[in-house]
């Protein structure tokens, strides 16, 4: 699960952690993964948001590995060399 509390300094993310602690709490495998992923990789191309999208994504390969399509792995590949 995330902590809201550590999404303090984006709000408009909170949203999508709450879906995805939905998620990662559901028995449903794929309850609304594809929507949320989709938003989330829309999100990793603005600035602003990309470690903390990023690390959501990474949560859910963590807990629900099954939910992520190959491409979006391939996609943030280059992003676990970013730096600020």
């Amino acid at each position: 699960m995330l902590n809201t509390d550590h999404f303090k300094n984006y709000p408009s993310l909170l949203p999508l952690v709450s879906k995805c602690n939905k998620l990662l709490s559901s028995k449903d495998r794929f309850l609304n993964a594809s929507r949320l992923l989709d938003n989330l990789m829309i999100l990793l191309s603005d600035q602003e948001f990309i470690i903390p999208s990023s690390y959501i994504i990474s949560v859910i390969a963590e807990h629900k590995p099954e939910v992520l399509p190959h491409h979006i792995i391939e996609d943030i590949k280059p992003l676990l060399h970013y730096s600020i």
